[in-house]
């Protein structure tokens, strides 16, 4: 019965998404080219997003992922506890997200070249999550109504997080399409959070998806 009261309170802010995965402010480093002329639009939601003359993305038809990087502290420091081998992994992992979302529009190449795009991508940072804790605040698993209300107020105890930044350029050129700054924070209600890099991978897959979307669909030929 308590389960069943739960789920009536819980309702209301599935509905509004107050427990969804939450955007942060997101931090600036020198690894794009330039960060002026960005300001949250867009397609990727709440991210800083630069958007150059996308008509000319049509013209292109092979995208080079040319970095993929990891430029967030490591080895259990002040700022992180995420170590080398899990920034190696979320980097890889980032690397096969965007060569399956970008490779249904374009054909991925390991170079540069006439009608090619090329992609930079970094992780700036990386928090693990913590288990332990997450699972206990995890909001399938509450029995008291009481605990709804932390629910609600977006504290997501334990949750992991990542932010990157990337860009979209003519891979001769340089000319820029795009350009986006992003952080996310796991939220409550992802179960991803039960594995110390579950979110940082969920919002790199994320990305992925919504990277491909700026390409246009593959043409017949």
């Amino acid at each position: 019965m308590r389960r069943s009261h739960l789920s009536i309170l819980l309702l209301p802010l599935l509905m509004f998404g107050m427990v969804s995965c939450k955007t942060v402010t997101p931090n600036r480093t020198d690894f794009l080219s330039s960060y002026s002329k960005m300001d949250k639009q867009g397609p990727l939601s709440g991210a800083q997003v630069y958007k150059g003359d996308v008509e000319d993305l049509q013209k292109y038809d092979k995208l080079y992922i040319e970095d993929v990087r990891f430029l967030g502290s490591t080895n259990g420091t002040k700022k992180t506890d995420v170590t080398s081998a899990e920034a190696k992994e979320l980097t890889q992992a980032f690397r096969s997200n965007l060569q399956n979302q970008l490779g249904k529009s374009l054909d991925i190449v390991d170079h540069r070249g006439k009608s090619t795009l090329s992609l930079r991508v970094a992780i700036t940072d990386a928090r693990a999550s913590k288990p332990a804790i997450f699972l206990a605040t995890y909001a399938p698993y509450i029995s008291t109504a009481s605990t709804v209300v932390g629910v609600a107020s977006g504290k997501s105890v334990g949750a992991g997080s990542a932010a990157m930044q990337a860009e979209l350029l003519d891979s001769v050129t340089r000319e820029r399409y795009y350009a986006i700054v992003d952080e996310k924070q796991g939220g409550k209600l992802q179960p991803q959070g039960i594995q110390r890099m579950g979110h940082a991978k969920a919002s790199v897959k994320k990305w992925s998806r919504r990277f491909g979307k700026l390409v246009r669909p593959r043409k017949n030929r």
